[in-house]
Formats: C-alpha cells, structure tokens, sequence
C-alpha cells in the first residue's frame, strides 16, 4: 500500500473514532449531530439525528430539505457560516465562536419543532472533512418541566401563565413576556408576568383587537401605542394569540417586549406558538374546573346561589346578620295554569326582583322549587331587616307579564337574625319556622323568628 493509500485508512479510522464520539455525546446530552458536505448534503448522521428527525435514511439527503421554508434564511446563514470563516473554524483561533440559529425541523412525529443549531466547520480536518451541525431544543426543558408540575398540582393559573411567560423570557434573547388571558366569567382581561418593575403595561388598543383576531400574530412599534421606546427600553410589542382547543375563540395571548426593533420569526416564533399552546391547555383547564365548581354552587336557571352555595355563605357570615326565607304564595297555579315554561319565566323574573330589591353585598339564592333566601351580612336592625322583607314581598306582588299573559304570584318571608352564639343551622332554623308561620298567618306577610315572637307585617 502507498503513503497515500495509508494515510487514507488512517483518516478512516480516525474518522470513524471521531463518529463514535459524537455518537456517545449525542447520546449523552440528547443533542443530535449531522455532518454535510460543502453543498449542505448530509454524509454522516447520528442515530439520535435519525430518531429525532424521524428518517433512518439522512445520508444523501439535503439538510435544507429538513428545515421549515420560514426558515431556510437563518439556517442557510448559520451552514453558510464556513465559506467565510473556514480557515477560523479548523484552527480554532481565540474568538472563534459556531454560528447558531434556532429554526423549526421536522420531527419523527410530522411536527415542526424548534432546535437550536449549531455549525462547525472541519472542512480542512481530513479526519472529519465536513460541516458538524448540532441541534439541541431550542427551550429550556427547566421551566418546561416546572410547568408540567404546577399543572399536575392543581396549581393556581396565574402561577402557570408567569412560569410560561418565564419559559419564553428563558428562550428568546433580550424580551420580557407576559401571558394575557380572558377570564369568561367576570368578562375581563387578566394579566401574568414576571414582575418586572419596568415591564410597561399592555396598550389596551391591543387588548381591545385581541377578541376579534385573525392573524396567527401580532407585531407592533411600541410608539404605536404612544409608548416612549425611549423611557421603557423597548423597541417592538410582538405575540400569539391563545385560541381555545377548537381554535375558534381567543383566549388571550402570548406577548413580548423586545428590546429590538425587528419581527420575530423561524424559531422565535416557534417557542411562542409552543407557550401559546401551553397556555391554551393551561387556560381551558382553568375555566373548565372554574365552570364545575360555579355550577356546583348556582342554580342553572335563575343563576343565583343554590341550597349548597348559600349554606356556604352562610356558615361564612351567619353571625350579625339578617336571613330571610322567601317561598312564592301561588305560584302552582302558574304552573298548572300557563305550563312549565311560564314556570320557569316566573321563577327568573322573581330571582330578578329580588336582587334588585336588596343590595349589591348580599346573597340572594334559589334553594329549590319556588323557595327563595336572602342572606343580608352585617344587618343586625330588627326593623330595617323587616322593612327590607317587606319590599321583597311588595316587589313580588307586582304583575307578571309572561308570553302575553299577566300573572300574580305574591310571597311570604319568614325572618331571622343572627348573633354571636348562634350558629348557621339554628339561624337557617329559625328562618324556616316564621316562613311557616307567615304561611299559616294568611301569606303575603313577614314573621319573625325566635328568639323574638312571630308577628305578622
């Protein structure tokens, strides 16, 4: 064999020791090693590449082929790295740095997923002669997994939303991220962040396009907002929508205050799409357990506080208090008379006189049929309580206007005050026994409760 013939074979097992590292390092650290020819045509790849990528067949195949259209321009620039600077990267001058570029490649999976990567020319190195490109995720797998906790812990979602806005400020160079979501049933936009004294509030000409957006994102000029760039040291507001699981209904919004002036796109990009997405669960689950727990204390058709809601506020404030039980005088003949539906049209119409009648503080609830309560927190006035009875029976005893048709219920009320001693089922007790009272007195009245003596108003 000639010298050049040996040193060929050298080169080959040299080459092949050096393949056998970057495969273990590979393995090791979960990054994915592939080596191009100067065209960008992949010659050698690592078995994690080939798990990731989700292509046993790499070799041969351009590297650009891989990668999202979006963002061909960033990887093209990262392989791209070598023509200028070869000689730098084969002998590794003291500030020589790879080139990175994080851009969206499609996994095993059909999913475009973002990966920081990295180029290092060894074009002059016989025993490697190529473009080493390595990829890692491009997000920090650390707020990832402190968000997978606090989910599987019930935490609060506002402590969810900061750990994602955490994840994207993490990832994304020289941004501070919010996460904007829409609260369905107090109908008011909330905001989770990472407390950033400096971090300006979100412009509420944005928050008011949110509901109604199309675009998959939103880019602005922070002096749009008549924001001064110069006092808050951002240049650009930029972010995705959250949409529900359907992808019908906008949920809020992943943001970012960037201190550069440009658009995000390719793998900036990507770590949005993925924190909006997260967010998505992260909020339907919210309003999904928020839901239960408000049908499991409302009555669904008048939408006031149930017998279970109501005995929660009452075991709440039953001390220095005034209970009043309400129960409809006629209201059987409505149901015969006119149907279930003109039943129900009734039952509405009282729940909504009632709440206009007492004030914004006290709890009003349907605790079943056509019995009625109010719970009145700090009223412990025996005659403003009886006069506050006495407007609700008054109001009650107005006409009904149902389907063209006009209708008479009437009620009566029985009344009871709370004290220090008493507890919330002698006090709901009381109340009950004047309703029966009231009743059995000729209905239409309010009677007192022990421990005074029921009388008639």
């Amino acid at each position: 064999m000639d010298l050049a013939g040996t040193l060929t074979q050298r080169q080959r097992e040299r080459a092949a020791i050096e393949h056998r590292a970057l495969e273990a390092i590979s393995n090791a650290y979960g990054t994915f090693n592939i080596l191009l020819e100067p065209d960008l045509t992949v010659i050698w790849a690592s078995e994690t590449a080939r798990t990731a990528l989700g292509d046993p067949d790499l070799v041969g195949r351009n590297a650009l082929d891989l990668v999202h259209p979006d963002d061909l321009q960033f990887a093209t620039a990262a392989f791209a790295y070598h023509d200028e600077h070869a000689q730098a990267y084969a002998t590794f001058e003291k500030d020589w740095h790879p080139d990175q570029a994080v851009v969206r490649v499609r996994t095993g999976s059909g999913e475009w997923c973002g990966f920081r990567l990295s180029a290092f020319n060894h074009l002059l190195d016989p025993a490697i002669g190529g473009i080493l490109i390595s990829g890692v995720l491009a997000h920090d797998q650390t707020d990832l997994g402190t968000i997978i906790t606090l989910l599987t812990q019930g935490a609060e979602v506002t402590e969810v939303l900061t750990a994602i806005a955490r994840m994207v400020t993490t990832n994304m160079a020289r941004v501070q991220a919010q996460v904007l979501w829409f609260d369905g049933l107090d109908e008011r936009f909330e905001l989770a962040s990472l407390q950033e004294p400096h971090l300006p509030e979100l412009p509420t000409a944005l928050i008011g396009e949110l509901r109604t957006m199309t675009s998959p994102h939103f880019s602005r000029p922070v002096s749009d907002f008549g924001l001064a760039a110069d006092k808050v040291g951002y240049e650009r507001v930029w972010g995705i929508p959250v949409r529900d699981i359907s992808g019908s209904k906008v949920q809020g919004a992943v943001v970012v205050w960037s201190e550069l002036s440009v658009d995000f796109v390719g793998g900036p990009q990507c770590i949005l799409m993925q924190a909006a997405q997260i967010a998505s669960l992260t909020i339907t689950d919210h309003l999904a357990k928020r839901q239960l727990r408000w049908e499991a204390n409302h009555d669904p058709l008048t939408r006031l506080e149930n017998r279970t809601g109501f005995a929660r506020q009452l075991d709440q404030d039953h001390k220095n208090c005034a209970l009043i039980y309400i129960d409809l005088d006629n209201f059987k003949e409505v149901n015969d008379g006119h149907g279930h539906h003109a039943g129900d049209e009734a039952l509405m119409i009282t729940a909504d006189r009632i709440s206009q009648t007492v004030r914004s503080r006290d709890v009003v609830a349907r605790l079943g049929g056509d019995e009625f309560a109010v719970l009145c927190p700090g009223l412990s006035s025996i005659e403003i309580a009886r006069q506050v009875s006495q407007r609700i029976i008054a109001a009650l005893s107005q006409p009904m206007t149902i389907d063209g048709t006009t209708v008479t219920l009437g009620a009566s009320a029985g009344l009871a005050l709370g004290s220090e001693r008493e507890d919330p089922n002698q006090l709901f007790h009381s109340a009950d026994m004047a309703l029966i009272a009231a009743k059995r007195a000729g209905k239409g009245r309010v009677c007192l409760g022990q421990p005074h003596s029921p009388s008639g108003s």
